[in-house]
């Protein structure tokens, strides 16, 4: 993977990772500095997870990132997943 393959968004303490083609990570930096425990698969997670996504989807957007289609369709799959 190389570095350029992931896009971040941090609002607080939470901090979201999207790996094109491999998947996200979720962490609460507050709970968790050390990002040990991917809360992305957490149902308690799913509010956060969501609002994150969104705005990642909307700092893409206006950014033109190139990698704005990968994640639309990495971003359709891990719906689907749920």
């Amino acid at each position: 993977m190389k570095v350029t393959d992931w896009r971040m968004i941090q609002r607080g303490a939470l901090k979201y990772i999207w790996h094109r083609g491999q998947g996200e990570e979720l962490f609460d930096l507050a709970k968790d500095p050390g990002e040990c425990h991917n809360l992305a698969t957490d149902p308690a997670a799913a509010v956060h997870l969501n609002d994150l996504r969104t705005g990642l989807t909307d700092f893409l957007r206006s950014t033109q990132d190139p990698l704005l289609s990968d994640w639309i369709t990495d971003l359709e799959k891990l719906e689907c997943a749920n």
